[in-house]
């Protein structure tokens, strides 16, 4: 079953499920006229940036006019269901594809992580003992980049 979570920033205006699909939420504005306006809930279409990670532009009152941001769905999902990104994390997508923003999918890393990630490194020593150490705060990130540095210097 898709589990539904409030976008972070964005409470009460759009969700993101489990399954990585954004949808604005049923609510009831005021125009600058002072004549209501009601939003439907409905799941949001999104389109690929040029690296090919799906986006989606989500809009926020302010003042008179709206604003949009555009915000990367993946993102979106991690933060929602793991935990909100700290400075120099990014999300990794376990399997490599880029458009698959299910939460099972998805891991938080730091950015120099990923790079092994992506290039160098065993992904078995990675997947099945480091990440899953630094995500219950066993070991730290950094301890974590020491581990690795030592054992693949080239």
């Amino acid at each position: 079953m898709e589990i539904w979570k409030s976008v972070v920033g964005f409470e009460g205006v759009y969700s993101v499920s489990d399954c990585g699909r954004v949808r604005s939420e049923y609510r009831v504005s005021i125009r600058s006229n002072g004549w209501p306006c009601t939003t439907e809930q409905k799941i949001l279409s999104t389109c690929s940036d040029s690296k090919g990670y799906p986006q989606i532009r989500l809009y926020v009152p302010a003042g008179n006019k709206k604003s949009a941001k555009q915000k990367l769905v993946h993102r979106l999902v991690a933060e929602a269901f793991i935990r909100p990104l700290e400075k120099g994390e990014q999300v990794d997508h376990i399997n490599g594809i880029r458009n698959d923003t299910r939460l099972e999918n998805l891991q938080i890393v730091s950015g120099s992580m990923e790079h092994w990630h992506t290039s160098t490194w065993p992904r078995i020593a990675m997947d099945k003992v480091l990440l899953p150490a630094i995500n219950a705060n066993i070991i730290t990130k950094e301890l974590a980049e020491r581990i690795i540095a030592a054992a693949f210097k080239e």
